[in-house]
């Protein structure tokens, strides 16, 4: 949890991804190395994010910006290190206008910044975003824990895809047995993106989806998993499940709007956490990956044509149109969208050459 806290507190301020990374990894393990007797007493509170802890793990991210600045604490190594990719990125979510806010992000452009693993292992880009249901717990548990178990999976460095869809499915025995004791029925969809050299692979579950763009025109798209789907309303059906129509909408139980999460306990026995996949090889043509919840896919001002259409218009130049283009998106889908909204958006433009360039250096 500090890590992701951290991770997103740094992004929040615009923090570059690369520093940020390393803000992270040394407030976590600075915490992990602390003593934190004083907050066992707020038992499961401990992870929410407006209580004691979260507000300290804050002072201890403002105390190591303030270490590094003056040059209390040096600069790690891996951090001085120039990506071979200048990456540009955005990322942006809303409430909007429900209750509560149950969306999680990451947005780890360089998994070596965080320095958990083998300098022999391939660097990789980690993109993913979660859509909670029910309660944030389910979002914020994988936001926190899954990036750290890919990393750190036995195959992340040899089976990239096969690591990923096995720590989807681990994180969602993990997260159920967490929670075994506490109040917590909620669950979150996912769409993760990862890109090692010029393969992007992607993995999910729910209707959290993903769109590539290609010479200025959508070029892939992820399929939701929903009970309207036929295939997936037979997989339920067939384990006993019921899939009724109700309002327009197609649930689970008469009550789930998605077929696959994380999480879920009380529907677990028709609600998989095995996810689908989607391979690409880039080939230098690419414009922009967008990852988002189904409030931004849902939208009625939202199309892979006007994400194109609005990405060629306000991201002619990279290093200024991409920081708030995610925002822009955000609020254009919040007019026909009264759901939570976030988005993650990668610019691709050049990355294939910057590949073939480090490869012949």
């Amino acid at each position: 949890y500090t890590m992701n806290w951290a991770l997103r507190y740094a992004h929040h301020y615009q923090c570059p991804p690369a520093l940020a990374s390393t803000i992270a990894r040394l407030v976590a393990e600075k915490e992990t190395a602390a003593d934190l007797t004083a907050f066992k007493e707020e038992g499961d509170s401990i992870l929410m994010k407006n209580g004691p802890f979260f507000e300290h793990v804050v002072e201890s991210i403002k105390r190591m910006v303030s270490d590094l600045h003056i040059g209390k604490v040096d600069m790690p190594p891996e951090t001085l290190i120039p990506l071979r990719f200048p990456w540009h990125t955005s990322a942006h979510g809303i409430r909007n206008r429900r209750r509560k806010m149950e969306d999680q992000h990451i947005l780890i452009p360089s998994i070596k910044q965080l320095n958990l693993t083998p300098h022999s292992v391939p660097n990789t880009a980690l993109f993913a975003v979660f859509d909670g249901h029910g309660g944030p717990e389910a979002a914020d548990y994988v936001a926190a824990h899954l990036p750290i178990d890919l990393i750190r999976h036995e195959l992340f460095a040899t089976d990239l895809l096969a690591a990923m869809t096995d720590t989807v499915e681990q994180t969602d025995k993990n997260f159920l047995e967490f929670t075994s004791s506490l109040r917590v029925r909620c669950g979150t969809t996912a769409i993760i993106a990862a890109l090692r050299e010029n393969v992007l692979h992607m993995v999910w579950v729910g209707d959290s989806q993903a769109m590539l763009s290609r010479n200025g025109q959508p070029a892939a798209f992820t399929k939701p998993h929903r009970p309207s789907d036929e295939e997936e309303r037979q997989r339920i059906h067939d384990l006993g499940g019921i899939v009724m129509e109700i309002g327009g909408s197609w649930r689970v139980s008469g009550q789930l709007a998605v077929s696959r999460a994380i999480g879920d306990v009380d529907q677990k026995r028709f609600i998989t956490s095995k996810p689908s996949s989607l391979t690409v090889t880039l080939d230098g043509n690419e414009d922009v990956l967008v990852l988002a919840c189904d409030g931004m896919w849902d939208s009625d001002k939202i199309t892979p044509e006007v994400i194109c259409k609005e990405f060629k218009t306000n991201c002619s130049d990279p290093s200024t149109g991409m920081t708030g283009f995610a925002e822009k998106l955000v609020r254009l889908a919040s007019e026909g969208c009264d759901d939570n909204i976030t988005a993650v958006v990668v610019d691709l433009r050049g990355y294939t050459l910057s590949c073939e360039l480090t490869e012949a250096q």
